[in-house]
C-alpha cells in the first residue's frame, strides 16, 4: 500500500543532486575500523582467530575488550533489555523516554481484533526477535492484515523463531533516524531514506534501478544491499499504477519500499549537523536510562529531525558504526575511532595516567553522561519492574 508521503518525496529529492560518495576497493569489515582506529591511539588491536572477541593492548597491558561489535562497557542487563523490542519499549515508557504503544502479540485473531478497533491509523507488525528489516510490515489495516500477519510469521520461522509473534504499533510517517552515542556523547547522526527513483522522463523504471544499483555496487559496503527486483516491488509498482517498463515523469519521485533499511537499498545520508538537539537528548537519556549501556546505536523516528522531536523504535548494543564511515552521500563521521579513544581515556583514568588536554575535555562529557545515568539508577527501581 502506497502511503503517498510528500514530505519524504521532498527530502529525497533535496539530496537528488549530492554524488554519491566514493570509497576505496579494498574497504573491509568492522574490524578494521577497530584495527585502525586503535593504530591511531597507538594501541594494538589483537584479533582472536576462531573468536568473536579482541583485545585493545597498549604493550601488554590490556585496554579494552570488544566481543564482536560489544564495547566493554554493555553489560548483560543492557543486552537483555534492547535485544527484545518489546520489553525495550516497555522499559523506556516507564523511563519516561519517548516510545510508541504497542502489543506483543502470538495470535492472529487477537492482532486482527487490535486492528480493526481502531481503523484511525494503520500499523506496522514487527517481528520481536529479528533485525535487518525481516518480517516487518507497514501500513496495515483490516483490508491486508491476514497476508502480512502471515509473511511475517513465515520470516520469523525461516529465521528458526520457536515462538512467532509481533509486536503490532501505530504507524507513524516520518524519517528514519540513526543516532549513534558513544560512551555517552552524541557523535553522528544518519538519515536513512528509503528505496527510491526519480524519474528523468527517458528512462524505465527497470533502468533507473539498474542505474542506481550500478552506483550502489560501486561502493563497497553498498554492493550487497541493492534494490530487488522482485514479485513484491513489481505489486508495489502496479498498486501505483507503474510496471517495470513505465517511464515515470521528469523530477517524479517512486519510492520502492516503505522500509528504509540499508540491506533493502535505503539510502544513507549523514545529517549531523542538522539533527534537532531534543532529538540527540533523547537519545542520551534513553541510553543512560538502561543499566550498563555506555555506547549505543539508537534508532528514531521523527516527522521533523531537524527541528522537532522523534520517538525510539530501536536501541542497538551491537551497533555497527560502519554505517557512519561510509554514507552514501554526505561527510563520513568516524564513532568507531571516539569509541576507541573514549576506552583509552577510560582505562588511563582507572589507572592514574596523566590525559592530553583534548582528552580531558571528553573525559569531562563522559563524567557529565555518567552523573545523569547515577541519577536514572536511583529511580530505576521506583519506575520499572528490572
Amino acid at each position: 500500500m502506497s502511503t503517498g508521503k510528500e514530505f519524504v518525496k521532498q527530502e529525497i529529492l533535496k539530496y537528488e543532486h549530492i554524488p554519491f560518495n566514493v570509497y576505496e576497493k579494498s574497504f573491509g569489515s568492522y574490524k578494521r575500523f577497530i584495527g585502525n582506529a586503535a593504530e591511531k591511539n597507538k594501541l594494538t588491536d589483537k584479533q582472536i582467530k576462531g573468536k568473536k572477541f579482541s583485545y585493545l593492548l597498549e604493550g601488554n597491558k590490556q585496554v579494552g575488550k570488544f566481543t564482536g561489535l560489544k564495547p566493554p562497557s554493555t553489560g548483560r542487563i543492557a543486552s537483555q533489555i534492547c535485544n527484545d523490542k518489546f520489553r525495550l519499549e516497555n522499559f523506556l515508557r516507564k523511563m519516561q523516554s519517548p516510545v510508541l504503544v504497542s502489543q506483543n502479540i502470538f495470535e492472529k485473531s487477537q492482532a486482527y481484533k487490535l486492528i480493526n478497533k481502531d481503523c484511525s491509523h494503520t500499523y506496522v507488525l514487527k517481528p520481536v526477535g529479528l533485525a535487518g528489516g525481516d518480517g516487518i510490515e507497514l501500513n496495515i489495516d483490516p483490508t491486508n492484515f491476514s497476508d502480512a500477519w502471515d509473511n511475517s510469521i513465515k520470516i520469523q520461522r525461516e529465521k528458526d523463531i520457536k515462538e512467532p509473534s509481533c509486536i503490532v504499533q501505530p504507524y507513524v510517517n516520518g524519517f528514519d533516524i540513526r543516532i549513534s552515542i558513544i560512551e555517552g556523547r552524541f557523535i553522528s547522526a544518519l538519515l536513512r531514506l528509503p528505496p527510491n527513483i526519480i524519474g528523468d522522463g527517458k528512462q524505465s523504471i527497470k533502468s533507473l534501478i539498474d542505474q542506481k544499483n550500478n552506483n550502489r555496487a560501486m561502493t563497497p559496503y553498498f554492493k550487497n544491499k541493492l534494490i530487488s527486483i522482485d514479485l513484491k516491488l513489481e505489486r508495489r509498482l502496479a498498486e501505483d499504477g507503474f510496471d517495470l517498463n513505465s517511464i515515470p515523469d521528469k523530477g517524479e519521485v517512486l519510492i520502492l519500499n516503505d522500509i528504509s533499511n540499508l540491506t533493502l537499498g535505503g539510502e544513507s545520508i549523514d545529517v549531523t549537523d542538522e539533527i534537532s538537539d531534543d532529538i540527540k537528548q533523547a537519545a542520551i537519556e534513553a541510553t543512560a536510562a538502561i543499566p550498563e549501556l555506555y555506547s549505543a546505536g539508537v534508532d528514531m523516528m521523527s516527522e521533523d529531525f531537524r527541528n522537532g522531536k522523534g520517538q525510539i523504535l530501536e536501541i542497538n548494543t551491537n551497533a555497527n558504526y560502519t554505517m557512519h564511515h561510509v554514507p552514501l552521500k554526505g561527510e563520513p563521521k568516524y564513532p568507531f575511532d571516539i569509541l576507541v579513544q573514549s576506552i583509552f581515556i577510560k582505562y588511563k583514568t582507572r589507572n592514574g595516567i596523566s590525559l592530553t588536554e583534548e582528552e580531558t575535555e571528553i573525559l569531562k562529557e563522559i563524567t557529565q553522561f555518567d552523573i545523569l545515568k547515577s541519577k536514572k539508577m536511583t529511580s530505576i527501581f521506583e519506575l520499572t519492574d528490572i
